[in-house]
């Protein structure tokens, strides 16, 4: 199983009209958790930095109950859209944020 975890307007297909869309990851994700429990599923969660930035609980709760976390990077930037620096910077920034959370 694995579980893209970001919120809809970090999808790059969506515009940026999305950005002041009320937050749903924190619930949806929780409630997820609780549904794999009970179901003995683990899953990878793939987490953007700016999830893990903004809920390091969560993702602490993730990786305590069984969970393997990875990232693709910071923001959710195509990766045709950027530059291999500005890449490698993405991913260096999302990874630091990862290594942080206890």
């Amino acid at each position: 199983m694995t579980v893209d975890l970001e919120e809809a307007h970090h999808a790059a297909t969506l515009s940026a009209e999305w950005v002041n869309k009320q937050r749903r990851v924190l619930a949806t994700t929780s409630r997820n958790l609780d549904m794999f429990n009970q179901h003995s599923v683990t899953a990878t969660f793939f987490v953007l930095g700016t999830v893990v930035e903004q809920h390091p609980d969560l993702i602490c709760r993730i990786f305590s109950t069984g969970h393997e976390l990875a990232s693709h990077g910071w923001a959710h930037h195509r990766l045709s859209d950027q530059p291999p620096k500005e890449f490698k910077t993405d991913v260096s920034r999302a990874k630091a944020a990862l290594e942080q959370v206890p």
